[in-house]
């Protein structure tokens, strides 16, 4: 009895023309890889970084690129398969961002046998002003007020 799931016979040049290997990664794997590193960056600098606008730029890339291929099969021309969204850092652009509300950040902690809620930072929350994403930065207690006495804006 042959293996699960192998090929039995070898494949004719039709079934080759439209072989799909199902083991290689997915195309997005390495978008990912890279969206996470900028996300990490960003969130270690406490700065804000729309991930949605991001992710929604590399599907319409790749929706562009589904139609070019659709459009020049069987011309004989090859589509270059590159999607290219441009560089990361304008998703963590100041420009893109309004800030619209500070809050504090609570943690339960054990005080003389009771829970009691203590300070350990705040909630900055952001607007993207692209898309109308909306998303948070926590900042610890001391980070907040250098980032305060920065001159940043007040919140409306």
């Amino acid at each position: 009895m042959a293996e699960q799931g192998g090929v039995l016979r070898e494949p004719t040049e039709v079934e080759r023309r439209n072989y799909v290997d199902i083991m290689k990664p997915a195309y997005d794997i390495e978008f990912i890889k890279l969206l996470r590193a900028k996300e990490k960056e960003y969130a270690k600098a406490m700065k804000p970084w729309c991930r949605r606008c991001a992710r929604v730029d590399f599907d319409d890339a790749v929706t562009r690129l589904k139609l070019d291929i659709q459009r020049q099969r069987g011309m004989g021309v090859k589509v270059e398969s590159v999607m290219d969204i441009g560089n990361f850092d304008k998703y963590g652009s100041e420009k893109r961002f309004e800030l619209i509300l500070e809050s504090e950040a609570y943690d339960k902690v054990v005080i003389a046998g009771r829970r009691e809620n203590v300070l350990v930072g705040y909630h900055v929350e952001y607007k993207c002003n692209i898309r109308g994403c909306n998303f948070s930065v926590y900042m610890p207690q001391e980070d907040y007020k250098k980032w305060k006495s920065k001159g940043n804006k007040e919140t409306k």
